[in-house]
């Protein structure tokens, strides 16, 4: 079980371990989709996520439609050491002293876990120090940064974490038919209910079309609405399909029972 954390920045100093590396390490703003080596890095990186990749900042994009900045860190050779993409949201979240704020830099709306993805720790504090920055030229405007772990703890003076929500994170075996409860009449159970959706005419299948993800969406809606959960747009998801879906990042699966 990790804790996830968000990060909040308030004024403070530049850190000792930004400022030792700025000699030799360079962040700059880039745009992620085009930046040389930026998917490649996010997909070698042993703590990278779909939420790194520049094709998820491309469906945010679609939803939100408000600014994004990615910042590289790259060093003297010019190899990439680091990536960290912001979105700049507003709302009315609640600030480690309770108090109500709107503008902010978040690492990412509507994402778990999207903080500064480095190969060492010199390159995620000049990430950070980067994004510091340009937040202090906002005034009136927060850093939020979404990470798993204290790993920015110390980074930056005046950078304070928050628990926010947690995450339960199961290791799945490298043998497909591993998966599913230990129990053994657990298993029975589960064995029993598949077999019963097969005898019922119930098929599993991948998404084919948009009409498929439309029609997965008002199930979607209708279930959002019994939780009482606030529910993402047929937009949202239109997006993820067109960007992720054409290219093998994303799978919709339908159960769909025949008619006899």
């Amino acid at each position: 079980m990790i804790e996830s954390r968000r990060q909040w920045i308030e004024p403070g100093r530049e850190s000792a371990i930004a400022a030792a590396s700025r000699g030799q390490l360079q962040v700059r703003d880039v745009d992620p989709r085009t930046e040389p080596g930026w998917a490649a890095f996010v997909a070698q990186h042993p703590d990278g996520s779909i939420y790194h990749h520049p094709a998820w900042l491309e469906v945010l994009q679609r939803e939100y439609r408000r600014p994004q900045v990615g910042l590289a860190c790259r060093d003297a050779g010019g190899a990439l050491r680091g990536v960290l993409a912001l979105c700049r949201t507003k709302g009315l979240p609640l600030s480690p002293g309770g108090q109500l704020t709107g503008r902010r830099w978040s690492s990412l709306p509507r994402t778990p876990l999207s903080g500064p993805l480095a190969l060492d720790r010199a390159a995620a504090a000049a990430l950070v120090q980067a994004a510091v920055a340009r937040v202090r030229h906002e005034p009136g405007t927060q850093l939020q940064l979404k990470v798993a772990s204290p790993s920015l703890d110390g980074m930056v003076a005046g950078l304070n974490r928050v628990p926010w929500r947690l995450t339960y994170v199961l290791t799945l075996p490298e043998n497909p038919e591993a998966l599913g409860p230990a129990d053994g009449r657990a298993r029975r159970r589960n064995a029993w209910a598949v077999n019963k959706a097969k005898r019922l005419g119930v098929s599993v299948r991948a998404a084919e079309t948009e009409a498929d993800v439309e029609a997965w969406h008002r199930l979607y809606l209708d279930t959002m609405r019994g939780l009482g959960v606030p529910a993402r747009s047929l937009r949202f998801f239109r997006a993820a399909w067109e960007i992720l879906g054409s290219r093998g990042l994303m799978r919709l699966l339908l159960a769909e029972q025949r008619d006899e």
